[in-house]
């Protein structure tokens, strides 16, 4: 029965059950976004795009399982997704752990759930400056 379970898709067999929970947090996380971030922000919709990455991985490891391919096969599937990611960097990945600004580090919160990468003092001096630039 092992031997059976570790047979001839493994890989793929563990990426059907392990990154579907994966996958779930992730939207999870997107809804809790959702909160804190009204509108479609670029952090809300990198989170989405990761969520749609993921779930065509699992759609790969799918295929690889039902049709008894190789889990060789899964390696260029995550490299062409991994590509695609890199390729389009700046949906994917907005998030920044640095002020942009006055460079101090930010906070987690700041980081994933704030529309800026701006930590609360410079916020708070931006603000300042509109309200002056409106009188």
């Amino acid at each position: 029965m092992f031997i059976d379970f570790i047979g001839f898709n493994f890989f793929a067999y563990m990426v059907l059950k392990v990154f579907p929970l994966v996958l779930l947090g992730v939207l999870i996380f997107n809804m809790i976004q959702k909160r804190f971030i009204p509108n479609w922000g670029k952090k809300r919709m990198a989170t989405l795009y990761i969520a749609i990455t993921l779930a065509a991985f699992i759609a790969i490891a799918f295929f690889i399982y039902k049709y008894r391919l190789t889990d060789w096969l899964l390696i260029p599937g995550f490299l062409a997704l991994l590509f695609f990611a890199i390729y389009k960097q700046k949906s994917f990945f907005p998030f920044s752990w640095k002020c942009e600004k006055c460079g101090k580090r930010l906070t987690p919160f700041i980081v994933f759930l704030r529309p800026e990468n701006i930590c609360k003092p410079c916020s708070v001096q931006e603000s300042n400056e509109d309200l002056k630039n409106r009188e």
